[in-house]
């Protein structure tokens, strides 16, 4: 009887329309699974047996229908439809095991070779001789020896284009505009000039004709103001500056629409550029929310983050690009938050007058403990509230500590180690380097250290004149 009743229930059953996403979503499990016959018919059988089911369940539900359908012809017809596709997969398998079998053995005998430890090295000299006389594109330094572009069949070009040009001197580019018939400039005589002192610390020709006459060694040095006012253009960015001053607007361009700053830290630096910088972000308060608050040694407030109308902070998205999260979120910021902070450091946390580190001579010697240990603290600060924000070790938050002196960088690792033995937070990448080596970098957040600070007490005596008008250290966040 029951089976008595199976059959008539298929019989009153009416066949719906079949839903597309079903069907669909059966064809990609079977794409899935078939990469083998076995497997194939399994699955084949899995589909069969869904789709009775489904029929049957559709039939339970019209039993009252009185329209009648045939629906072992429409299982038929599904049937062959799937046979259809087995087969095809049977001959994309079999084309796959012809394709190995041609290739398999060169594929692999190249994977072992890839494997070997010299291999880059090998194949570099076995494809040198022919592939370098045929590139298009040659990326070397203006002071690379002239017989490195000979050697290498490279005697000329079409266009040089050198860049940072504000940190080459005329006769480093000497070369490159000799061999090129026409060159294009790409530099900034705002930055950083060319340097007397590249390796260590970050001294222009200006400092060391400085330091030369503080310490009387005018006449036992060639390094005089003399001279360097005769060589100036040949030693500072000046040439390149009158140059671009010069040239007809057809021939030279200004890029003055930034993508990096929060407006607060251009304002800071556009000073230097005749307020000409303007920000291209549409959303810099959302765009460069750090979400940071930072209180001093008495526990007042010096940094905010990004607040909402009703004073509230901003949560921020850190797993999405900028680009993916709403305008209406964006939006919500009323109050910009805090983006640039200067520390005076002219006296420490007892409040006595404090000055740079001095040599075994008395002659500054390019340090400042107490600002490496400020930093060290700061940091400690920012990993902590990292950790609240999303930061983690696994997606770490990158800050950049900066400084004109490779001394005052040393110090300043130090002064993390011993807050930090292991030398390593948990939730921020920290690197520490010199301003030259940070030219053309970016980070989230800058912790500059400018080290040089002659004691003088400039609260009682106002503004005397002073050898160095840096002191303290900044903070920047983007």
């Amino acid at each position: 009887m029951r089976l008595a009743e199976v059959y008539r229930l298929i019989d009153l059953c009416e066949v719906p329309e079949i839903d597309e996403s079903e069907w669909r979503q059966r064809e990609q499990e079977l794409e899935q699974h078939i990469r083998t016959e076995p497997r194939a018919n399994q699955s084949l059988t899995s589909s069969l047996a869904r789709a009775s089911e489904l029929l049957l369940a559709q039939a339970a539900e019209n039993s009252a229908n009185d329209n009648p359908v045939n629906v072992a012809a429409l299982l038929s017809q599904e049937i062959l439809v799937r046979q259809g596709e087995v087969r095809t997969l049977e001959e994309q398998i079999q084309n796959q095991k012809d394709e190995q079998y041609v290739w398999g053995q060169l594929i692999q005998d190249w994977v072992n070779d890839l494997r070997r430890p010299a291999s880059a090295q090998s194949d570099w000299e076995h494809f040198k001789e022919v592939y370098v006389p045929q590139c298009n594109v040659v990326a070397i330094t203006c002071n690379e020896r002239e017989q490195t572009l000979e050697d290498s069949g490279q005697v000329s070009f079409d266009v040089a284009i050198i860049d940072e040009v504000s940190k080459a001197t005329p006769l480093e580019m000497l070369l490159p505009l000799m061999r090129a018939r026409r060159s294009i400039l790409v530099g900034d005589h705002r930055q950083l000039p060319p340097l007397f002192q590249e390796g260590a610390d970050a001294q222009t020709f200006s400092d060391v004709v400085e330091e030369a006459e503080q310490d009387e060694q005018e006449s036992r040095t060639a390094l005089t103001r003399q001279n360097l006012h005769r060589f100036e253009k040949m030693v500072t960015a000046s040439l390149f500056k009158s140059h671009f001053e010069a040239a007809d607007d057809a021939i030279r361009a200004r890029l003055e629409v930034q993508f990096r700053m929060h407006p607060q830290i251009m304002t800071m630096v556009n000073h230097f550029y005749e307020r000409r910088l303007t920000c291209g972000l549409a959303f810099p308060n959302y765009d460069r929310n750090h979400g940071l608050v930072l209180v001093d040694a008495d526990g007042k407030t010096i940094i905010k983050p990004a607040l909402d109308g009703e004073g509230n902070r901003i949560p921020k998205n850190i797993s999405l690009p900028s680009s993916e999260i709403p305008r209406e979120e964006k939006e919500k910021v009323v109050h910009e938050g805090d983006h640039v902070l200067w520390v005076d450091t002219s006296r420490n946390l007892e409040g006595q007058i404090h000055k740079e580190d001095m040599d075994a001579a008395g002659k500054p010697a390019r340090s400042n403990r107490l600002e490496a240990q400020l930093i060290a603290h700061t940091l400690l600060q920012l990993d902590k509230q990292s950790a609240l924000l999303g930061y983690s070790p696994q997606k770490r938050r990158q800050v950049g500590v900066v400084s004109f002196y490779a001394r005052q960088c040393r110090l300043i690792r130090e002064a993390i180690r011993a807050v930090k033995p292991s030398g390593r937070f948990e939730c921020l990448d920290v690197e520490v380097n010199t301003v030259i080596r940070y030219q053309g970098k970016e980070k989230p957040i800058i912790l500059v250290s400018l080290v040089r600070n002659d004691g003088i007490d400039t609260r009682s005596q106002g503004m005397a004149r002073r050898r160095s008008p840096t002191r303290g250290h900044e903070t920047g966040v983007r």
